[in-house]
């Protein structure tokens, strides 16, 4: 998990400082801000899982509720974090939306690539 916080952070940096010469900085914060909102959504997804895991154990049924249960807090998190980011913060939005999804498509290519070979060592 270590990889895919660092490949996210790297990647966030790395696409805030194109845009931040490019377009400016207030679009650069407005990606940082977005991409701040994956990783939290990517940090989520792993307590969730982790929760689910442990629950199902014991009783599958507890493992589905807590795995909905994470489901919903992550998207009430993305979609009130956007939100506020919208009408609170004023942050514009097209590059704000951009690191957000940058942030999901690094986790989806990251965890693509690591994917059996994590189970495997979590089973260790």
């Amino acid at each position: 998990m270590r990889l895919l916080y660092i490949s996210q952070l790297i990647s966030m940096v790395l696409v805030a400082l194109a845009v931040g010469f490019l377009a400016g900085w207030q679009e650069s914060l407005a990606i940082v801000y977005g991409a701040s909102i994956g990783m939290m959504i990517t940090m989520l997804t792993r307590r969730s899982t982790d929760r689910a895991l442990s629950a199902a154990v014991e009783n599958p049924t507890h493992g589905v509720v807590a795995m909905f249960s994470g489901f919903a807090l992550r998207y009430a998190v993305a979609i009130l974090g956007l939100l506020a980011g919208f009408r609170v913060l004023q942050i514009p939005a097209e590059p704000m939306i951009a690191g957000f999804v940058l942030m999901i498509i690094v986790q989806a290519l990251v965890m693509t690539l690591l994917g059996p070979q994590n189970d495997k060592k979590r089973e260790a």
